[in-house]
């Protein structure tokens, strides 16, 4: 990694790349906690593990043993939550983690092309990405996950025949950053499948054996410990087949489905999320409804398997990489946008850029001399220009108050916390968001358009108070308000906060006979 020597010859480089980091960091960054929900579950599971209480779920009741997500990136959270249990001061931990992926980026560049302004130049394009900077503020996996597969990138590229396995620091580097990317994000997976192609096809036959060993030692904690706790598989095998996640009851997909929609989600990642993430001008809501961009992703996809090409020591990889996290991405059941790209976005900037770098560098040898120092230094001044306007969006967003359906929401946990027991149960859309404010354990309802179903759901999760939220989401209106409508009498009002108004209710555990059901 990188040396005193790099940082004496790349002084300026690095002053650079930190200043406009810091900039743009603390003029996007965010206080609060993010409402996507996975940040609250997150926090939770660490909170468990300072705690002394195991990968538990704090906010389900009775704090039982998870697996929802992989322990990676709790764990990471832990040593700073042993000193602060500040949501704020997790967040920023995920700027650390985009600063050391843009250090990352830069000496890795350098060292490939030995021209500091074309790494200056990618460098600072992520440092300025809408989407980056909106994920590192966020308490999510996204920026410890990008920054491991940048050590696996760097330590592919470095690998030298130097000896034994156990003996060589760039294969130690690759291989343990391997195994931590999937303890932090399942789809890390990918990362091992990409190193193995890559041995295979350079007919390393010894160290992709040795590769497949060490990553299965790496898992088998995480395998054994879930076995024990008699904890199920991965939840997103099952998510993948089912026709949509946020309605089970409309079952599963058949197999021409499941393909049809699969080419479908490519296309779109292709023709909307892949240039929108290149360049954050072309849209900034990552479910990117309405924005397409056929011919332009068409061009960035090509332009990047070029780049991929072109990287000679690591083309192997990268193909795998980049391909197999797109088809990953598009066997998922539920529309992402370009969500699910922000995690290796470093190493898309890098096959995108190099294959243009490429070009350039063909037509500089054999067209037209020219100085790509002065290219380099305009393309960063007018794209850092023009991706500011998005970062004004992004500042103005995150120091906007919540919402008033959310404000609502968390002014009743809030009311909660201080006035009913922690002995309860309660019910809500958002357990976790609800925990975070509440320090209440909750369940979430049953999706089921059977108002009976959801209601005795209720009963057998011991419920006692229920929460009626007003947020955006078609579950409450499509579940839970027909069978609170329906059967009102099982209902009573406790409270109401906020406007638009959150309802709280008790609950009468008394199921519905199935008999009265009809």
């Amino acid at each position: 990694m990188p040396g005193f020597s790099f940082i004496k010859k790349n002084a300026l480089s690095l002053v650079i790349l930190t200043g406009v980091f810091i900039f743009a960091a603390f003029y996007t960054f965010n206080e609060k906690l993010d409402l996507n929900g996975d940040n609250s579950s997150y926090y939770i599971f660490a909170k468990s593990l300072a705690t002394g209480k195991g990968y538990s779920n704090l906010a389900s009741p009775g704090s039982p043993a998870t697996n929802t997500f992989p322990p990676g990136y709790p764990l990471i959270m832990v040593p700073l939550m042993w000193i602060t249990d500040s949501v704020t001061a997790q967040n920023f931990l995920g700027e650390l983690f985009m600063l050391a992926s843009l250090f990352t980026v830069l000496y890795f560049l350098t060292k490939a092309t030995k021209d500091r302004f074309f790494a200056l130049f990618v460098s600072l394009m992520l440092a300025l990405n809408f989407y980056l900077l909106q994920f590192a503020g966020m308490m999510m996996s996204e920026l410890p996950y990008a920054f491991l597969t940048m050590l696996v990138l760097y330590g592919l590229y470095a690998l030298r025949d130097d000896g034994a396995w156990y003996k060589s620091r760039h294969y130690l580097v690759l291989a343990g950053a391997a195994i931590l990317a999937y303890h932090v994000r399942t789809q890390g997976i990918v990362v091992l499948l990409a190193i193995l192609i890559h041995f295979l096809c350079r007919k390393e036959w010894r160290r992709a054996i040795i590769t497949m060993l060490v990553f299965a030692a790496g898992l088998l904690p995480w395998i054994i410990r879930n076995q024990l706790m008699h904890l199920s598989g991965s939840r997103y095998i099952s998510q993948v087949l089912i026709s949509n996640q946020w309605d089970p009851e409309k079952g599963t997909v058949s197999l021409a489905d499941f393909i049809s929609r699969t080419f479908t989600h490519a296309w779109e990642i292709v023709s909307r999320a892949l240039p929108a993430s290149l360049f954050n001008f072309l849209g900034t809501d990552y479910s990117l409804e309405g924005q397409s961009y056929p011919f332009t992703g068409i061009i960035c996809m090509a332009v990047i398997l070029f780049g991929c090409w072109q990287l000679k020591k690591i083309r192997f990889f990268l193909l795998a990489f980049i391909l197999g996290n797109i088809g990953i991405i598009s066997i998922w059941s539920a529309r992402s946008g370009n969500r699910y790209l922000i995690c290796f976005l470093p190493i898309l900037f890098i096959a995108f850029y190099y294959g243009v770098y490429s070009i350039i560098e063909w037509v500089r040898n054999h067209k037209l001399k020219f100085n790509t120092a002065y290219l380099w230094g305009a393309m960063s001044l007018v794209l850092g220009v023009i991706q500011f306007r998005n970062l004004a969006l992004l500042h103005d967003f995150n120091k906007d108050d919540y919402p008033a359906s959310y404000q609502s929401f968390f002014d009743m946990s809030e009311w909660i916390r201080d006035n009913l027991p922690d002995t309860a149960v309660y019910c809500t859309r958002k357990p976790e968001l609800f925990y975070m404010f509440s320090k209440r354990q909750a369940v979430n309802y049953l999706y089921s358009n059977d108002p009976a179903k959801v209601v005795n759901a209720l009963a057998d999760d011991k419920v006692d108070y229920v929460v009626l939220d007003q947020f955006e989401y078609s579950s409450t209106a499509a579940f839970l308000a027909p069978a609170i409508e329906k059967y009102r009498s099982h209902f009573a009002i406790v409270n109401y906060i906020g406007e638009p108004r959150v309802y709280l209710l008790r609950f009468d555990k008394q199921k519905i006979p199935p008999e009265a059901a009809k």
